[in-house]
């Protein structure tokens, strides 16, 4: 919950207000190779998007979150992760895109896995 508190504390230094915040418990681990549910907490929050000083906030909250061991869910993700943080997140990624249609191509596996689709 340290991270959490982190978070809100990097929200409150930017300005940000989110209209809706979720947190959840998980007590069991996803099974899908790109799932993002583990042991813990999760949280899930909406911000207004307002250009660059949006986008690194999502970085920051991106980084913050991996740090502590989690991962950013990949359809809600809008932004703020990148091929580095994608990888250390879904260390599996390379099993679950081994069994994708090669046809085709999701902007989010494009950006965050693309030395997995060459």
């Amino acid at each position: 919950l340290e991270v959490i508190a982190e978070m809100t504390t990097l929200l409150r230094r930017a300005g940000v207000a989110s209209p809706l915040v979720a947190l959840k418990r998980f007590t069991t681990p996803s099974l899908a190779p790109l799932g993002f549910v583990a042991p813990g907490v999760s949280i899930a929050i909406d911000l207004p998007l307002d250009g660059v000083s949006t986008h690194a906030l999502l970085r920051r909250l991106a980084v913050l979150t991996v740090e502590a061991g989690g991962a950013v869910y990949l359809a809600k993700d809008s932004g703020g992760m990148n091929p580095d943080l994608a990888a250390r997140a879904y260390p599996r990624a390379a099993e679950a895109l081994a069994h994708r249609d090669p046809a085709s191509h999701p902007t989010i596996l494009v950006r965050l896995f693309p030395e997995l689709l060459r």
